[in-house]
């Protein structure tokens, strides 16, 4: 497993995984950073539905992920996990491991939200609905 943590400029986290035989990208992170990222060639059956309850959620004041896969081939795995030894030794160990992760989070499919109301500022809730 490769990890690409959560970094403000990509807004997101990924990580790479294999059972052996299959090679897939899961990734979350902020709607507005993750959804452009989705295949333009694939349907999304859940795209409108994701974005209505993303709206829904945001209304209330919860703090939201999307969430979407891309399968990989093994070739790119190889050259990923390569690229990803050399990053980690690298001075520049972040800023490697953050183009690495971009060149792997595109052409993704939606898998769908999740929200969790933000507990950990007082008047979130109450400030939002103030704003609507």
């Amino acid at each position: 497993m490769k990890v690409f943590s959560f970094d403000s400029d990509r807004k997101r986290q990924s990580v790479l995984v294999s059972d052996g035989k299959n090679y897939k990208l899961l990734i979350k992170g902020a709607d507005s950073s993750v959804l452009p990222l989705l295949s333009k060639r694939r349907n999304h059956p859940y795209l409108i539905e994701t974005q209505m309850y993303l709206k829904q959620f945001s209304m209330l004041g919860f703090r939201t992920l999307v969430f979407g896969e891309r399968y990989i081939t093994e070739e790119e795995f190889r050259e990923v996990e390569r690229k990803y030894l050399e990053a980690i030794q690298s001075v520049d160990r972040q800023k490697k491991l953050s183009e690495i992760a971009i060149s792997l989070e595109e052409d993704l499919t939606l898998l769908g939200c999740t929200a969790i109301e933000d507990s950990l500022q007082d008047g979130v809730v109450d400030m939002v609905r103030k704003c609507l």
